[in-house]
């Protein structure tokens, strides 16, 4: 939610109107001249085209035209831009400059039916030809639509994609959806493969001695500057070539690597926003602190009832609170608003790119700060890109690429935690204290935790703020080698190694003082302090031998491959509970020290196939197979076969000189997928 509105007064078609400027933080308004624009958008025939989006760029100000292809909208200025856009039809822009009446004439796209997508295994096919259902995402929209998790950037882009948001900061993971919830113990996120390389979503909430922290995703690596293309494989058919590892749908994405023949070029990137709380909440204000109808007479049961509000009616009378003063009975309204904060993101991208006759080279670095709107809580990200393109021979081609990220995540919010947990504590308290009172009273005169309730797990956000830590390092390396011989014109060979080396470290304490830890024995310090490393390797190589033929009104593409997937998992737990030494959180000043290591191992072999029959661009029939070898499990029943197939009936062709249909086709798949959960052998 950006804190900048702007807030039409009058509405006009051609002219001025007045508008407001605002900011939550203050009532100053400052009137804008708005100019409104009006127009007519039609077709090549002069007929008017009915749901054009019709934006002005760099803002939110939109509009669609009716059903006769008419439109009117607001701009800020006479620089203004307008985007018209339109399925099946090219974009236009349009510099309003001093023109009220801007009328467009759209050109249909004339070679959208033979876009081609990128699909599984990287193999790129015709978008027509297709029996399944995929969609590339719009990347320019993912860039403008800027999030700290490039996942966000989905949210209503892609039919049947369910994006769901994060409630745990900027750091946080994002829950995506393709299918539904196909399983309940297994991972129902999607896979992610950028650059060839099929990593999981890898959403995290707790690990370890993390108590209920969301850690991230993987998504949070990717800077939405550095894609070139993204396409959403959303059924069995689309991604049985994945395997079991695919059995939500996939999310292939493709990075940047310069163009040929574009001499140096430099791009500079930079985005700001700001997010706040929504605020739903509708408590009650009748009744204040207080239960039984009784309102608090001392300094013990103000500490007694500090979590409920059902006291007598508020009548501003003197009142005993939690530290021993005696203040109007009053309600206390707006606490979402009082205690979270505006959250200001910044994002930086600079990116040197080149290419001459034989290749091209991109290579960025992006910079990300950003606040959480809990107090305490920010999120950094760095990110390094290279992407590298070149041809060694007519016939030898090579590519690299390389994805470097550092995260650091200072004291993301806890969450489904209803102890020392900031959210739970604000929602929980009475109506009838302030924040300033709980702010000034959260530590009592030894050092420990002010009593506000009789629940002692229902505590003051102000400690916690004041006393509680966690932290979060992540570091992400992702590489990919690709090497390519064209044999003939229709036979090629390709290798490609992937390496993808994950290591995250998270340390947290409950502090010593706080009220619902068990008191220490004497001569120590109670509280709790623990770190979590945790070290993630996997390497991905596969192997492709594809190629085609065209005879006369029909044509065959088929390919065949192998892959071999490790994957190595350790994690080390060390957590030690009271202390020598007051407010020292380290492993060696703990008391009782409690340790784990696990490790997991696992190895997937593979062999798959593709094979595509097509007759005049009018039907298409795609077979694929892929068979799964797992090391985890008995030699019997090691292994699993996932079938596809898809055929499409594009009956457009049939009707060339139709003006009323742009494109029709039929299509029918079936698919045989299943997860791998379970399979995985775990050493202690």
């Amino acid at each position: 939610m950006g804190f900048i509105l702007f807030e039409p007064l009058n509405a006009s078609a051609g002219g001025l109107t007045t508008g407001v400027f605002s900011t939550p933080s203050t009532t100053k308004k400052l009137k804008i001249a708005f100019i409104g624009i009006s127009g007519k958008v039609t077709d090549e025939q002069g007929v008017g085209l009915p749901g054009v989006s019709v934006v002005e760029k760099g803002t939110r100000n939109a509009a669609v035209t009716n059903s006769s292809g008419s439109y009117t909208i607001n701009v800020t200025n006479n620089n203004a831009v307008l985007v018209f856009t339109s399925v099946g039809y090219k974009p236009i822009e349009i510099t309003v400059n001093t023109k009220t009446v801007v009328n467009v004439s759209m050109v249909a796209i004339t070679n959208a039916l033979n876009e081609v997508i990128v699909t599984a295994l990287g193999i790129k096919r015709e978008a027509k030809s297709l029996g399944y259902s995929a969609q590339k995402a719009d990347v320019e929209a993912l860039q403008t639509n800027r999030t700290t998790n490039l996942a966000n950037s989905l949210e209503g882009q892609i039919a049947g994609l369910d994006v769901s948001p994060p409630a745990a900061g900027p750091g946080g993971s994002t829950k995506i959806r393709l299918r539904g919830q196909s399983s309940f113990t297994a991972d129902n996120s999607p896979l992610i493969v950028i650059n060839g390389l099929p990593m999981s979503q890898g959403a995290s909430s707790s690990n370890g001695y993390t108590q209920n922290v969301d850690q991230g995703d993987n998504m949070q690596g990717i800077n939405q500057d550095d894609i070139e293309s993204m396409t959403v494989l959303k059924g069995s058919t689309a991604a049985a070539l994945y395997g079991s590892r695919a059995v939500n749908g996939a999310i292939i994405i493709t990075t940047k690597s310069g163009s040929k023949n574009s001499g140096i070029g430099v791009e500079f990137n930079s985005n700001f926003t700001v997010n706040q709380a929504l605020d739903y909440t509708d408590f009650q204000y009748e009744y204040g602190q207080g239960e039984n109808n009784i309102r608090p007479s001392s300094v013990g049961t103000a500490q007694s009832s500090g979590a409920w509000s059902f006291g007598v009616p508020f009548d501003n009378v003197p009142t005993f609170q939690f530290d021993g003063v005696q203040r109007p009975y009053a309600p206390v309204k707006d606490r979402i608003k009082t205690f979270f904060r505006l959250a200001p993101s910044w994002s930086n991208t600079v990116a040197l790119s080149g290419g001459n006759d034989k290749g091209s080279f991109r290579v960025s670095l992006s910079n990300q700060d950003a606040q959480g709107i809990i107090p305490n809580n920010d999120y950094h990200k760095k990110i390094f890109n290279v992407g590298i393109n070149y041809k060694l021979t007519d016939k030898l081609s090579t590519q690299f690429y390389v994805n470097y990220d550092h995260q650091f995540n200072n004291n993301p919010p806890l969450v489904g935690v209803q102890g020392n947990a900031i959210p739970t504590s604000i929602y929980r308290l009475a109506n009838s204290i302030s924040f300033d009172v709980l702010q000034a009273g959260a530590i009592d005169a030894n050092g420990n935790e002010t009593p506000t309730s009789r629940f002692a797990t229902v505590t003051n956000p102000y400690w916690i703020l004041a006393k509680q830590f966690q932290r979060q390092t992540k570091d992400h390396l992702l590489g990919t080698a690709v090497v390519r011989y064209q044999f003939f014109d229709w036979l090629y060979l390709q290798g490609r190694a992937n390496m993808d080396l994950l290591q995250t470290t998270y340390e947290s304490n409950t502090p010593t003082g706080t009220l619902a830890v068990s008191a220490a024995p004497t001569g120590l310090y109670n509280g709790s302090y623990g770190i979590s490393t945790a070290s993630t390797r996997q390497n991905n190589f596969d192997f492709l031998l594809g190629g085609g033929h065209k005879w006369k009104d029909f044509s065959f593409n088929a390919t065949v491959g192998g892959n071999h997937f490790p994957l190595i998992t350790s994690t080390f737990n060390e957590a030690v509970t009271n202390f020598y030494i007051r407010d020292l959180y380290t492993i060696g000043n703990g008391v009782t020290a409690n340790s784990s290591y696990n490790l997991t191992k696992q190895t997937v072999n593979s062999l798959y196939g593709t094979a595509e029959f097509s007759y005049k661009n009018l039907l298409y029939l795609n077979v694929t197979g892929r068979t799964d070898w797992y090391s985890v499990l008995a030699r019997d029943i090691d292994h699993y076969f996932y079938p596809s197939i898809s055929g499409s009936f594009v009956f457009s062709e049939l009707l060339p000189n139709a003006k009323w249909l742009n494109f029709g086709k039929l299509r029918v798949a079936v698919a045989e997928t299943g997860s791998a959960q379970g399979l995985l052998l775990t050493m202690h």
